[in-house]
């Protein structure tokens, strides 16, 4: 299983390499990588989006289903508005997490996404 997480934030990266514990791959961009194309393809997308980036989350998720496949696992990080949060999730993504900061539930979060892209797979998504 391959994770590609998006992140400018090395304490996101820390904290989600952590979770995984070298249980799957974790690949690491920027979010400019992501702007440009420029990254592998993966069976889990984890993107977060800061206060700077969180006006056009909806762009970078289309972009990566048009790219990964309409089937590709989303779990976005974003500390945003209802409306914010409704936008990202209606264009694709699975599930959401406002912060990261407690640890248990951002591991459930993980092992859901995981699960998940499991069952889409077993089912022949």
């Amino acid at each position: 299983m391959r994770i590609l997480l998006f992140s400018d934030s090395r304490r996101v990266f820390e904290k989600t390499n952590e979770i995984i514990q070298s249980k799957f791959e974790l690949m690491w961009y920027k979010y400019d990588d992501l702007q440009k194309g420029q990254y592998p393809l993966a069976d889990v997308v984890i993107i977060h989006f800061d206060k700077d980036r969180i006006q056009d989350a909806t762009i970078p998720i289309i972009r990566i289903k048009g790219r990964l496949g309409t089937h590709v696992s989303i779990l976005v990080i974003m500390n945003g508005t209802p409306q914010e949060i409704y936008s990202v999730l209606k264009v694709g993504a699975y599930d959401y997490i406002t912060n990261i900061d407690d640890m248990q539930e951002y591991k459930q979060k993980l092992e859901d996404i995981v699960l998940w892209n499991r069952y889409q797979r077993y089912v022949g998504f």
